[in-house]
């Protein structure tokens, strides 16, 4: 039996990590402070991640604040919509 993963006290200082196809990263890096700030988050900087072997997909991450369950998911839910946005982390 897997053990539980331990649960989040909120506040609690978060690091998205945004799966993007490389080709519209730069665009996803412009628009994710308008995202974070429209969920009532303070946009940190955003830094490069991982590149996949192949060059097609980048991982964008950034440091947030959240102050509860509901702003990590209405954050997560705005972000996954941006286009070109494979997944979040």
């Amino acid at each position: 039996m897997k053990p539980a993963a331990p649960e989040l006290k909120f506040p609690v200082q978060w690091e998205f990590r945004v799966a993007v196809e490389a080709a519209r990263s730069d665009e996803v890096r412009n628009l994710l402070p308008g995202v974070l700030s429209s969920a009532g988050l303070e946009p940190g900087e955003i830094a490069d991640g991982l590149r996949s072997g192949t060059g097609r997909y980048v991982t964008l991450k950034t440091r947030v604040m959240l102050p509860s369950h509901e702003a990590m998911d209405k954050a997560a839910s705005l972000i996954a919509a941006l286009p070109g946005v494979r997944f979040v982390l």
